[in-house]
């Protein structure tokens, strides 16, 4: 398992565009937000351990709920509403929370952990999130990611795409330049035999 330390604002960006960032600390217990781009309010959560079969999950901004097979489908609302409502649910180890976009199952409870996976429509496997320790502002966050799927803080995946950014932008021009380029020592020598 894959453990980083996060502070609020900072996000965890996985392959198929599954962003996990740490909203804030409460009381000791962490807020993630799950986004992706068929997520089209970011989900809220934060999961704490009751017992080695049961979790809790508070849930931000909830709008309506319904229970059907062991799944809860929960809609919520836009956070920039200023709706300060919070949900708690008490799911069952193997239980589905449903929200629009993505879906979260409490896949393990260990030591006081709730592992949660979370889905998305553009991932094939699911990933799992589990908040490790809180020490002040400082969040450990443990993510479980099949190899097929590539994890990055978020400082880093902005650095390679502004980098993939740049080297892609180069024009027919860029290639005239080099060709009157002068040539090296070993080339000349090379050419003028």
């Amino acid at each position: 398992m894959l453990v980083l330390r996060r502070r609020a604002q900072e996000a965890i960006v996985f392959d198929g565009g599954l962003v996990v960032t740490l909203v804030d600390v409460v009381d000791h217990h962490a807020w993630l937000s799950f986004a992706a781009p068929s997520v089209p309010v970011p989900v809220v959560v934060a999961p704490l351990a009751v017992t080695a079969e049961r979790a809790c999950v508070g849930v931000r901004h909830p709008v309506e709920i319904h229970r059907a097979d062991g799944t809860t489908t929960v809609r919520t609302g836009d956070p920039a509403e200023g709706d300060d409502a919070v949900l708690l649910l008490n799911p069952a180890l193997g239980e589905h929370i449903a929200f629009d976009g993505i879906e979260l199952e409490v896949s393990s409870i260990d030591q006081g952990r709730v592992v949660l996976s979370a889905r998305i429509a553009e991932m094939r496997s699911a990933v799992g999130v589990s908040v490790f320790s809180v020490s002040g502002s400082e969040v450990k966050i443990g993510i479980a990611a099949p190899d097929d799927v590539r994890v990055y803080r978020e400082e880093v995946w902005l650095a390679m795409r502004s980098a993939n950014q740049q080297a892609a932008a180069w024009s027919a021009s860029d290639l005239e330049s080099l060709a009157g380029a002068p040539l090296s020592g070993a080339r000349q020598e090379r050419e003028a035999r």
